[in-house]
C-alpha cells in the first residue's frame, strides 16, 4: 500500500493503514486459521487501529485524504489549516478556515472552520462538518447537524465524486443551527434546568456516591456554570456556553484542551451535542 507524501500541510498524516488477515488458532488441528476479518495498522507505529474490519470494508487511504482535502481547498478556493491524526490512527481530519465567511452567535462573533473527516476504525465514516469558536470566551463545539457522510462500502469512489460538489453546499445549514442557538438567550431557566442537565449527563447520584474522578469533573463543570452563566445570565444560551466552556477549558484536570484538538469525536462532541438538544428543547 502507498505511503501518504511528505508536503508542509501533512506531518501528522505522513503514514498510511496497513492491512493484514487475522487469524486464530484451531483447537483441532492446532494450526493457524484465517478468520474471515482483517486486521488495520499503523504503518509508522505499527499499532492496531482495528482488529474487525470486514471484506466489504473500502479503504480510504490517507494519501486519498490528503490529495480530495488539497482539490477542495483548490477548486473551492479555500485555505487548509491543518490535518490531524487522532487516537493512534483511527481518525484522520483537515479543517479548512473560510476568512471571507462572517458568522456570529447572538452577536458574538465566531471563527469557524468547514472539516473533513475519516474513520480507518470502522467507528465512522467520511463526513463533512464544522468546528466553530466563539471569540468571547474561545469555546470550541463542533457542528450538532449531519452533513454529508460517505460510508466506505462498493459505491465510496462515487460518493467521493459527488462530495467534491458538494461539499461547500452546507452554509444554510450551519447559518440555521447557529440561528438556533442565538435563540438560546430567550429562553430563561433556573437552577433546577442546570441541576437536569446534569444528573442527564453525569448521573444521579442520590442513592450512591460519586467516585473522586466524577466529583471533580462535576466541581469543573460547575465552575464553567458560574463562569458562563455568570456572563450571559440565566439562560439557554448561558447553559450552553457553560457545557461548551467546559468541554473546552475544563474537561481536562490539567486545563484546556489543544487549540486543534477538536471536540468532533468522543465523550466532548456528545456532551456539546447533548446540550444543543436539550437547549433547544426548553
Amino acid at each position: 500500500m502507498s505511503t501518504a507524501k511528505i508536503n508542509p500541510h501533512t506531518p501528522s498524516l505522513d503514514w498510511e493503514v496497513l492491512e493484514s488477515p487475522l487469524f486464530y488458532n484451531c483447537p483441532l488441528t492446532g494450526k493457524n486459521k484465517e478468520a474471515g476479518t482483517r486486521a488495520f495498522i499503523n504503518s509508522q507505529t505499527g499499532g492496531l487501529i482495528s482488529s474487525k474490519m470486514t471484506g466489504q470494508y473500502q479503504i480510504f487511504s490517507n494519501l486519498d485524504f490528503v490529495s480530495l482535502a488539497e482539490l477542495i481547498a483548490d477548486e473551492k478556493g479555500i485555505k487548509i489549516s491543518h490535518y490531524t491524526t487522532s487516537k493512534g490512527g483511527k481518525k484522520v481530519l483537515v479543517a479548512f478556515e473560510r476568512p471571507d465567511q462572517n458568522f456570529e452567535i447572538a452577536g458574538f462573533p465566531i471563527e469557524s472552520h468547514l472539516i473533513l473527516m475519516n474513520s480507518h476504525d470502522g467507528t465512522g465514516c467520511i463526513e463533512v462538518g464544522e468546528n466553530h469558536k466563539l471569540h468571547r470566551c474561545n469555546n470550541m463545539f463542533a457542528s450538532t447537524m449531519t452533513r454529508l457522510k460517505i460510508f466506505h462500502n462498493s459505491n465510496m469512489n462515487n460518493q467521493i465524486e459527488a462530495l467534491k460538489f458538494q461539499i461547500m453546499n452546507v452554509e444554510a445549514s450551519i447559518a440555521e443551527e447557529l440561528d438556533t442557538i442565538s435563540t438560546f438567550a430567550n429562553v430563561k431557566i433556573d437552577s433546577a434546568i442546570i441541576e437536569q442537565f446534569k444528573i442527564n449527563w453525569f448521573g444521579d447520584f442520590q442513592d450512591s456516591e460519586p467516585t473522586t474522578t466524577m466529583k471533580n469533573k462535576m466541581l469543573r463543570f460547575d465552575q464553567s456554570v458560574i463562569q458562563e452563566v455568570g456572563q450571559l445570565g440565566m439562560n439557554a444560551f448561558g447553559l450552553y456556553n457553560a457545557v461548551t466552556h467546559y468541554t473546552t477549558h475544563n474537561f481536562l484536570k490539567t486545563g484546556s484542551c489543544n487549540e486543534k484538538d477538536f471536540p468532533i469525536f468522543g465523550e466532548r462532541a456528545s456532551m456539546n451535542k447533548e446540550a444543543f438538544s436539550f437547549c433547544a428543547a426548553l
